[in-house]
């Protein structure tokens, strides 16, 4: 038994615990948006309100972790326009 990690095994670990949690990210958006969008069909106006400002809200959050993620430069000219 070994008591000690490498470099290698520890940043692999990690890598698979991001991709994991991405995976289950991805699962509860999908999960969210499914739901809103029943909401918004045959429900009162309030609810059907609600349950859209909350994609609205979730897309714009997501957008600019996306362009976080994928280019930090754009997230600023983002943030200016």
């Amino acid at each position: 038994m070994r008591s000690c990690y490498s470099l290698a095994e520890v940043h692999k670990a990690k890598f698979f615990s991001f991709q994991t949690q991405m995976k289950d990210l991805k699962k509860k958006l999908n999960a969210l948006m499914q739901v809103c969008s029943h909401l918004m069909v045959g429900n009162q106006p309030r609810t059907q309100e609600e349950a859209y400002v909350t994609i609205c809200d979730t897309l714009i959050m997501f957008r600019c972790a996306f362009l976080l993620v994928r280019d930090p430069h754009k997230l600023r000219k983002f943030e200016l326009a």
